[in-house]
């Protein structure tokens, strides 16, 4: 059964942002859909902390065995952190891809088009898998 946390916004390339005490801050990681579509994660690329990404701009690539996914950014926005856990242990997101296996605390320069989480189930239901995301 996938999950699909209400407490968090969701992006039609299958990236979550939930907001932390400024609604233009918060952390990113990818939904249940993703990580299991990636399958064991094996290696995390990902940026330094005050990188900033315009909109589309690939800013993780996540080695599974047999796949590689490259992440875009859902708005532009500047890293602020990056889960320093993943370096270690890719497999957090695969565990844990709501909690500690975020990727990265940004903050949003950009306006995201946004899903909430019934959004995204409908988004799901119709099969609206992206290609390559």
């Amino acid at each position: 059964m996938i999950t699909i946390p209400a407490d968090r916004k969701y992006s039609d390339l299958h990236l979550w942002f939930r907001p932390g005490g400024d609604p233009d801050e918060g952390f990113v990681g990818v939904t249940d859909v993703l990580q299991t579509r990636v399958g064991d994660i094996i290696a995390a690329d990902l940026p330094r902390a005050e990188m900033e990404f315009p909109l589309h701009e690939v800013m993780v690539v996540l080695e599974g065995l047999c796949e590689t996914f490259e992440l875009s950014a859902f708005c532009n926005m500047k890293v602020l952190e990056v889960n320093p856990r993943l370096e270690i242990h890719p497999d957090l997101i695969n565990r844990s891809p709501y909690g500690d296996g975020w990727i990265l605390k940004v903050r949003l320069t950009g306006v995201p088009r946004w899903l909430d989480a019934p959004q995204y189930a409908d988004f799901l239901q119709k099969g609206l898998i992206v290609e390559g995301a």
